[in-house]
């Protein structure tokens, strides 16, 4: 089974954090904060409502629903749950998964509820230390997985965890990802503004943990190739299926696309690298590739950030020649 790398995000009075402290925020809004994560190779998505009465958990709920319905990727969302309509509520909203707080349940009659409305797998466990302590009953009742800081020792067998740890590094997480009833890593190292989810993910797989990559199904030694060794890239939004741009690859380009997860094409009139949006900021985040029947043409589903034409248009084919 594949280890899962999972971003979080704290939200309060319409603003994102990345840490349990609220000292980090997110600039921009609430769903941008969260499509950046899923464009970086983010796995899913934790969130953390912090609303703190009626008037704030109706805006965290509106919150929560843009962000659903933002991202593809699956959005666990707990912080908020007292009772059967709380979790209803975030269900409604779109969220894959509901958590429970350990600190907040007396018993776990609302847990298996749950479970027998949802399913267990969309039902989990957020364990805070000095709680209740209902892990046992948690693994009886077969929730998805556990949050908690770690993993005991004595975890049981069939439970798995995700560990939420803001002071992880590189190393602690091929330590932590390494261990049995891991599931996924999340916390505030991973909640970064800067490089994707791929890089870490390469390393991790080096160390013989299992994730998922960006890795070819074909090398590029078997596409058919120009007299310069160039292979033509086909562009799309991944959403819209808006064709964007067209550039060209060598090996190397292709090599550093599938290594980062954004976008690097050869520039034939420079004869030099380039990742699109590097200086711009417009990146575009590849989601999906493809190659033609005769291997001799790729095609790239991306996530584009603003326009994807240099002279500042959505696409590069913004002039029309004929219309019927």
């Amino acid at each position: 089974m594949d280890r899962i790398l999972v971003p979080v995000l704290y939200i309060k009075d319409g603003t994102a954090y990345r840490d349990v402290d609220l000292t980090e925020k997110f600039e921009g809004d609430l769903a941008g904060a969260a499509d950046m994560q899923e464009r970086r190779g983010a796995d899913a998505l934790l969130v953390f409502d912090y609303s703190y009465d009626t008037a704030s958990q109706e805006a965290a709920l509106v919150d929560i629903r843009k962000i659903c319905r933002t991202v593809s990727m699956p959005v666990w969302v707990g912080g908020n749950i007292l009772n059967r309509e709380d979790a209803d509520n975030y269900v409604k909203a779109g969220a894959s998964v509901v958590i429970l707080d350990e600190e907040r349940i007396s018993n776990v009659d609302l847990m298996e509820e749950l479970c027998r409305s949802y399913g267990s797998s969309r039902v989990a466990l957020n364990h805070i230390p000095g709680g209740n302590d209902a892990l046992a009953e948690a693994a009886a009742d077969r929730v998805a997985f556990v949050i908690s800081p770690d993993i005991p020792d004595m975890a049981p067998g069939g439970l798995n965890y995700i560990v939420l740890s803001d002071k992880t590094d590189r190393a602690q997480a091929v330590e932590i990802l390494q261990k049995r009833n891991a599931l996924g890593l999340s916390g505030e190292f991973l909640t970064e503004t800067g490089e994707t989810f791929w890089q870490l993910k390469r390393q991790l797989r080096d160390a013989g943990i299992a994730v998922h990559t960006l890795d070819p199904a074909m090398p590029f030694t078997e596409f058919k190739l120009d007299a310069n060794g160039l292979i033509p890239c086909i562009v799309q939004d991944e959403q819209t299926c808006e064709v964007l741009m067209m550039a060209y690859m060598n090996e190397e380009a292709f090599r550093k696309t599938c290594e980062t997860g954004l976008a690097t094409y050869f520039s034939r009139s420079r004869q030099e690298l380039w990742t699109k949006g590097l200086t711009s900021g417009h990146l575009q985040y590849v989601k999906r590739m493809y190659v033609d029947c005769d291997a001799d043409t790729l095609l790239l589903k991306v996530r584009q950030v603003g326009g994807a034409c240099h002279t500042g248009h959505r696409t590069c084919f913004y002039r029309t020649l004929l219309e019927i």
